[in-house]
C-alpha cells in the first residue's frame, strides 16, 4: 500500500510539473532557457517558435517537445543558429570578452601545460597502428596522411592526449604488409578446409584499371560449413605493369597467383581442376585467358552487349559510317559538310 501511494504521488507530481511548464510557470527546478523562445498554443503539448524570420515575422514552427527540450534545441540549431549560439553562451559577451571553451589547451596554445595521458601499451599501440593502416587503405587515403595532414594530427592529439602517435608512412607500409600476410594465411586455411570437405570454390575475375594502373583481380566464392554461408575471398590483385592485356598474359598471371596461394585439388594436380566454375565478362582476352577453367560468362554482360550491338541506333550508325566511306571512296566530290545533328536515320 505504501509503494502504491508513493507511485501515485510521483505520477501526480509529474502531471503537475507538465501542467506548470505548459502554463509557463516554474516547477522548482531550473528552467531551460530555450523555453523562453517558445509560446504554448491552444493544442495541448504544442509550442510555437517566436524567433523573427528574415522578413520580420515570427518563425511560427510548431513543435511537441514531449516533456523534453531536445526538439526545441534541434530546431534552433538548424533554423536559428545565431540565437542558438547566444543561448549556449558561445558568442562574445556585450563587453567584447571572448567565451572560453574547454577544448583542450594544447589546441589553443602549444606552449601551455597539457594533461598528458598514460602512454598506450605496446600491444594496444600495435592494434591502433593496424587499425589506422586498414582505414587508410579501405578509404583510399594517402599513406602519408598522418604526417602531412595537420588537422588530422590535431584531432588525434585531442582524442588521445598524446597517448598514441599515428604511425609514419614506413610503419604504415609494414602494417599493410602484415595485414596482407594475415589475409593470405586466412585464405589458405579456409581453402584447405573446403578441400578437406570435398568442396571446390568458384572463381570470378576481371581487369581493374584506375589512374593508369591495371590489376588482374581474382576472387573465390564458396559455401562454408557448418554456417552454410557464402564466403568471398580476394585471391589476387596482380599489377600488369608494362604487360599487355592479352589472353596469354591473363592465363599466366592467373596460374601464378593461384599457385602462390596454394590452390590445388590434389597433389600434383593443376590449378584448372581446383576451381568448380569461372565467371567473367565475355571480353575476348578474358575468354581466351580462362579457357582452361570450367564455367561461362557473366549473365549481365551478355544481354547488355547483345542489346548494344543490335540496337537500332548502333545499326544505323554502322550503316551511315559504311555509306560515308563508300561515297568517299567512289566519288571525287568533296566530303559533305559536317553536321551538328544526327543523320536522319538516327533521329527519333
Amino acid at each position: 500500500a505504501a509503494a502504491a501511494g508513493e507511485d501515485a504521488d510521483g505520477k501526480a507530481a509529474e502531471t503537475e510539473a507538465i501542467a506548470v511548464k505548459e502554463e509557463g510557470g516554474s516547477t522548482g527546478r531550473k528552467k531551460a532557457v530555450i523555453w523562453t523562445r517558445y509560446k504554448g498554443t491552444s493544442n495541448k503539448g504544442e509550442f510555437q517558435c517566436q524567433e523573427l524570420n528574415s522578413v520580420g515575422g515570427i518563425c511560427g514552427a510548431k513543435l511537441k517537445p514531449c516533456g523534453g527540450t531536445s526538439s526545441l534545441w534541434n530546431h534552433h540549431r538548424c533554423k536559428h543558429k545565431t540565437v542558438y549560439m547566444d543561448l549556449k553562451n558561445w558568442l562574445p559577451d556585450a563587453q567584447g570578452g571572448a567565451v572560453v571553451f574547454d577544448v583542450g589547451v594544447s589546441l589553443l596554445d602549444a606552449g601551455q601545460a597539457t594533461i598528458q595521458a598514460q602512454p598506450l601499451s605496446e600491444a594496444r599501440k600495435k592494434e591502433c597502428d593496424m587499425a589506422c593502416a586498414r582505414w587508410l587503405v579501405k578509404s583510399a587515403r594517402p599513406l602519408t596522411l598522418p604526417e602531412i595532414d595537420k588537422p588530422f594530427g590535431v584531432f588525434i592529439r585531442a582524442l588521445t592526449r598524446g597517448a598514441w602517435v599515428p604511425p609514419n608512412r614506413r610503419n604504415i607500409m609494414d602494417c599493410i604488409l602484415q595485414l596482407s600476410a594475415s589475409g593470405q594465411l586466412q585464405f589458405r586455411n579456409l581453402y584447405e578446409a573446403m578441400v578437406a570437405s570435398q568442396v571446390k570454390p568458384s572463381m570470378a575475375g576481371d581487369i581493374w584499371s584506375h589512374g593508369g594502373c591495371s590489376l588482374m583481380g581474382i576472387c573465390f566464392y564458396g559455401i562454408s560449413r557448418p554456417a552454410w554461408k557464402i564466403e568471398e575471398w580476394l585471391v589476387a590483385a596482380t599489377p600488369f605493369g608494362s604487360t599487355r592485356h592479352t589472353g596469354e598474359a591473363i592465363d599466366s598471371m592467373t596460374v601464378a597467383a593461384l599457385q602462390k596461394q596454394g590452390v590445388k585439388w590434389r597433389e600434383g594436380g593443376s590449378v584448372y581442376e581446383a576451381v568448380h566454375s569461372k565467371v567473367s565478362d565475355n571480353a575476348s582476352n578474358m575468354a581466351k585467358g580462362w579457357t582452361g577453367f570450367d564455367g561461362g560468362f557473366c549473365v549481365d554482360h551478355i544481354p547488355s552487349s547483345c542489346r548494344s550491338r543490335s540496337s537500332p541506333v548502333r545499326k544505323a550508325s554502322r550503316r551511315h559510317l559504311h555509306a560515308t566511306r563508300a561515297s568517299s571512296a567512289t566519288s571525287t566530290a568533296p566530303p559533305p559538310a559536317s553536321r551538328t545533328s544526327l543523320p536522319q536515320s538516327l533521329e527519333p
